[in-house]
């Protein structure tokens, strides 16, 4: 009886080796064009009269908005409201100065 995996260790021996330039130029060529996608600036849409659209490049209309049965109240904006306190295992310095900076945010 012979081995049935033989036929497969030959045919990996008889496959050339890769040489190790090859997969370093595959990332560094992934690495430029992740570093060129995380430069490069969004392209805005122009808007005016220097740039024409057609019909088939306008913006799509927006959605429609959900029929008012099913749309919450709004709630009422009360500029007196402050943030509920919330228990704290730190120590009591650190919840002061902590306070401070809430109260004083920096300009």
């Amino acid at each position: 009886m012979s081995d049935p995996h033989a036929s497969a260790a030959a045919a990996v021996e008889d496959e050339p080796r890769t040489p190790g330039w090859l997969p370093a130029l595959g990332a560094a060529l992934f690495i430029a064009a992740g570093l060129w996608w995380a430069v490069t600036p969004a392209k805005v849409a122009a808007t005016g009269a220097s740039a024409p659209t057609s019909p088939a490049s306008a913006a799509p209309p927006p959605a429609p908005t959900p029929p008012a049965a099913t749309a919450l109240p709004a709630m009422p904006v009360n500029p007196q409201r402050q943030p509920m306190p919330m228990p704290s295992t730190l120590p009591p310095s650190l919840q002061q100065q902590i306070q401070n900076i809430r109260n004083h945010p920096h300009p």
